[in-house]
């Protein structure tokens, strides 16, 4: 019987050892299940974050390469071009405006010498001038002429087709020049002698009026009053008149003696 009960509570004992031993496998078997599986799931998540990432950003710095390429090779080659063409354009303009108005000049100044020379005798080289405050010498009359015309050069009044063209712009300038009193002492029918207003009658007309066809220059001056008053007095009145030259087919003023 001792044997029986030894017997018994040996195998109680390795029952129990086996069904601890069990017990033990059991849970070692179902940890390393649970490790792998939150493992695999870990990794598979961070892989398909990864791939995400790099999908989106290749093509966007692809697109912003080929844009700043482009941009750039469109910018540079009109630029270079519309600067030259500018450049040249300015050179020729200036420069033919340049020749233009000296070639203008020089004909203006011929005309004048030409003109000069046929009513007037040679000209005098350095002509020399006293203006009231200094002497200036021009190169001859002709250049002097010029000189007094300057004022007027730019003013074109029209083509000329008679006298009283040429008589209506000489009043206007004679009268800037010497005021209106001296107009109408050349056109007046009186003259004053002796304090007195005398109406006489006049040997000359107020204007003299002449058109050289070869040069297309009009030449006017005013007489200075002269004849016979009404009572029987000859006068005359010495003076050296003004006069201009002006062009008949645009009423430029070419020269003055004012």
């Amino acid at each position: 019987m001792k044997y029986t009960l030894l017997t018994l509570l040996l195998s109680t004992f390795l029952f129990a050892a086996t069904g601890c031993k069990s017990s033990d496998e059991a849970a070692q078997t179902q940890s390393p299940t649970e490790t792998v599986t939150t493992t695999v799931t870990t990794a598979t998540e961070t892989t398909s974050t990864q791939q995400t990432t790099t999908t989106l950003t290749k093509p966007t710095e692809t697109t912003t390469s080929q844009t700043t390429s482009t941009e750039t090779t469109t910018t540079q080659q009109p630029t270079t071009t519309q600067i030259t063409s500018t450049e040249t354009i300015t050179i020729q303009e200036t420069t033919t405006a340049v020749i233009t108005e000296t070639t203008t000049e020089d004909t203006e100044r011929e005309i004048l010498e030409s003109f000069y020379t046929e009513t007037f005798g040679d000209l005098m080289e350095d002509y020399i001038i006293f203006d009231g405050t200094q002497h200036i010498t021009y190169k001859n009359e002709a250049d002097y002429l010029m000189h007094n015309a300057e004022p007027y050069s730019d003013s074109l009044y029209g083509q000329i087709t008679c006298e009283e063209d040429v008589i209506k712009i000489a009043r206007e300038i004679f009268a800037i020049e010497r005021g209106d009193e001296f107009v109408e002492q050349i056109e007046s029918e009186y003259i004053e002698i002796q304090g007195e207003l005398v109406r006489y009658e006049r040997d000359v007309p107020p204007y003299s009026v002449k058109y050289y066809k070869e040069y297309d220059v009009w030449y006017i001056n005013p007489n200075a009053p002269s004849g016979v008053t009404e009572n029987g007095i000859k006068f005359g009145t010495p003076s050296m008149p003004p006069y201009l030259l002006i062009r008949g087919k645009d009423g430029k003023i070419l020269g003055a003696l004012i």
